[in-house]
C-alpha cells in the first residue's frame, strides 16, 4: 500500500498566508500607482507654478489646472483687445495714407488741368480708390471741359465732311471717359444715315423711293438707298418731251454733311426700272436745294454714267432734290447719306 505524501496535504496556514502576500501585492502595486500619479501631479503643478503667476506650489493638481484654465481664458480676452486695437491701428494708417495718396493724386490732376490736359487729369482722379465728394466734383468739372473741348475739335471736321477723322477723334476721346453721353451722342451724329430710311419724305412729285429691298444700276453698278424718276409714268411727256420732278424732307436743321451719286439708270439685270424700254437717253439737271436755296446744281449728260456729290447742309430744315429731265431718260439719285 503507497504512502501519502504530507506536501500534500492541505494546510490552512500555508492557504492564508498565501492570501496574505496576494493581497498586500495588490495594495503594494496601487500604493505605487498611486504615488505615481500625486508625484507625476506634483511635478505638472511646480511646472506650472513656475510659469503662471496664479499657481501656487502648494496648490491641488485641480486648483492649479483651474488656475491656469482662467488665465487662458484672460489670455485670450487680452489678445482679442490687442488685436481689434491693431486692426483699428491699421485702419487710421490706411486712412491716412490713403488720404496722402489722394491730396498727391489732386495736386497732381490740378497742375495738368491748369496745362487744359485733360486727358491726364481725369485718369489720376479716377485712380483715387476712395473718391470723396472734392474729387467726385474735380471729376465732373474736368469732364464736361474736356468734351467740351472734343467738341469744339470735332465740330469744324463735320463741317467739313470729314466724318471719319471727327468719329476717330471722338472714339479716342471716348476712351478717356467712357460713359460720356455727349460724346456717345456725337459719335452717333456722326455715323452716316441713309436718308431715305431716317427721314420720310413729307412731299413729292414724279421722283420716287426705292423699296429697300430693290436696286437701280447705273453705270453698270448696283445702287441702294435712292430716289429715282420714271418718266413712262407722267403723262406730260407724251406732249411736250420734257419733265420735272421733286422730293422734299424734313431735316429740322438736325444734319451737317449729304452725300450720294447721282446717274442715268441702266435697263440692265433684275429688279431694274423700266423694264426693256428702249430709247434715247438726254442729259439731266439735278438740283439740290436748302430751304428753297440752291446747294448744288450737276448737269448729268446722256453720256456721263455717275456722279458723286458731298456737299454742306448744316441748319438746313427743308431739303429738296428737284429733277429736270427729257425723254425716257430715267435718272436715279442713290446711296443718299447724311450726317
Amino acid at each position: 500500500m503507497q504512502r501519502e505524501n504530507p506536501m500534500q496535504r492541505e494546510n490552512p496556514i500555508w492557504k492564508i498566508l498565501t492570501l496574505f502576500f496576494a493581497a498586500l501585492s495588490i495594495v503594494a502595486s496601487f500604493y505605487f500607482h498611486f504615488d505615481s500619479k500625486r508625484s507625476t501631479e506634483n511635478k505638472i503643478v511646480e511646472t506650472l507654478s513656475e510659469r503662471y503667476a496664479s499657481v501656487d506650489r502648494e496648490m491641488s493638481y485641480e486648483q492649479a489646472l483651474e488656475a491656469v484654465d482662467k488665465d487662458i481664458e484672460k489670455l485670450k480676452t487680452d489678445n482679442a483687445k490687442l488685436q481689434s486695437e491693431y486692426d483699428n491701428l491699421l485702419g487710421e494708417v490706411s486712412a491716412l495714407k490713403n488720404e496722402n495718396e489722394r491730396s498727391e493724386k489732386i495736386a497732381l490732376a490740378e497742375s495738368y488741368a491748369n496745362l487744359l490736359d485733360y486727358e491726364v487729369a481725369i485718369p489720376i482722379l479716377n485712380s483715387v480708390i476712395e473718391k470723396t465728394e472734392d474729387v467726385v466734383a474735380l471729376l465732373k468739372d474736368y469732364t464736361t471741359n474736356y468734351e467740351i473741348s472734343i467738341l469744339m475739335e470735332v465740330e469744324p471736321l463735320a463741317s467739313e465732311g470729314k466724318f471719319e477723322e471727327a468719329s476717330s477723334l471722338v472714339d479716342e476721346a471716348l476712351k478717356v471717359v467712357p460713359n460720356s453721353q455727349v460724346l456717345l451722342d456725337k459719335k452717333a451724329s456722326l455715323m452716316p444715315r441713309y436718308l431715305v430710311d431716317t427721314v420720310e419724305c413729307h412731299k413729292a412729285e414724279n421722283l420716287w423711293l426705292l423699296n429697300s429691298k430693290e436696286y437701280i444700276k447705273m453705270g453698270g453698278e448696283s445702287y441702294r438707298h435712292a430716289i429715282y424718276t420714271y418718266s413712262s409714268d407722267i403723262g406730260v411727256t407724251m406732249f411736250n418731251n420734257a419733265y420735272s420732278a421733286f422730293a422734299c424732307f424734313n431735316l429740322d436743321g438736325k444734319y451737317n454733311q449729304l452725300s450720294g451719286v447721282v446717274g442715268h439708270i441702266d435697263f440692265s439685270g433684275s429688279g431694274m426700272i423700266g423694264g426693256n424700254d428702249a430709247g434715247q437717253v438726254y442729259d439731266a439737271e439735278i438740283t439740290i436745294c436748302g430751304d428753297n436755296e440752291e446747294i448744288r446744281t450737276i448737269i448729268l449728260s446722256a453720256n456721263d454714267t455717275t456722279k458723286e456729290f458731298n456737299e454742306s447742309i448744316v441748319g438746313v430744315k427743308i431739303l429738296e432734290f428737284r429733277v429736270k429731265c427729257s425723254g425716257n431718260s430715267k435718272v436715279g439719285i442713290a446711296e443718299i447719306q447724311i450726317h
